[in-house]
């Protein structure tokens, strides 16, 4: 008899099986862990952990950035001081070409760059 659609090795078969949808015919009732693809992101025991200063400070850095960059360029700063509300601006462009940088650099090394790119 050949099998149903959709079944693969090692899971369990639910067809006919009379005893409901939880009932698979060929015994076992889980899934071996073996049966799951290897590498697949669901499997069990290989959690990536989440850095959460780097979270905050992609989340909060360019925010404050452009706020003091936008204040320094609408308020008195800008009429007063002009040399040190564009140097504002500068170092605006520079904080952001580093961190473009060092995403540069470390996709070279062949580490985990997202948090540098997200930040560029």
């Amino acid at each position: 008899m050949s099998k149903p659609f959709g079944t693969f090795p090692g899971q369990p078969n639910y067809a006919r099986s009379g005893g409901g949808a939880a009932a698979p015919l060929s015994g076992g009732g889980a899934m071996p862990m073996e049966a799951r693809a290897p590498g697949s992101v669901f499997t069990p025991g290989k959690r990536r952990r989440i850095n959460l200063v780097a979270i905050c400070a992609n989340i909060f850095m360019p925010w404050f950035c452009f706020c003091g960059i936008f204040a320094g360029m609408s308020f008195s700063l800008h009429y007063q001081k002009p040399i040190l509300a564009w140097l504002l601006v500068v170092l605006g462009f520079v904080a952001t070409g580093a961190a473009g940088f060092l995403a540069m650099k470390t996709k070279q090394v062949d580490r985990d760059e997202m948090w540098y790119t997200f930040a560029t």
